[in-house]
């Protein structure tokens, strides 16, 4: 009897386990500064990325962009993208 009880539950645990569909959505922010400064650069936030890939191309290419601007001296602008 108490055999029965547990595998049904398990089946209908397992269906519900298969019917869950799990979405993460990722929010990156990204500051670079010149090496020895002080204060903290600029924040760059980077919106509604949807997979890790996604996550480490957009962070490895904000980086990369703001490193060029700050080597030209040129200002990052505080914004959102995405």
């Amino acid at each position: 009897m108490l055999k029965n009880f547990i595998s049904e539950w398990f089946l209908r645990m397992l269906q519900m386990v298969i019917y869950i569909k799990v979405i993460c959505v990722f929010d990156v922010n990204i500051s670079a500064r010149k090496f020895g400064d002080e204060k903290l650069g600029t924040r760059t936030e980077i919106k509604n990325l949807n997979s890790f890939r996604s996550v480490e191309r957009a962070a490895q290419y904000e980086f990369e962009r703001q490193v060029r601007l700050l080597e030209k001296g040129e200002k990052i602008k505080q914004e959102t993208r995405g």
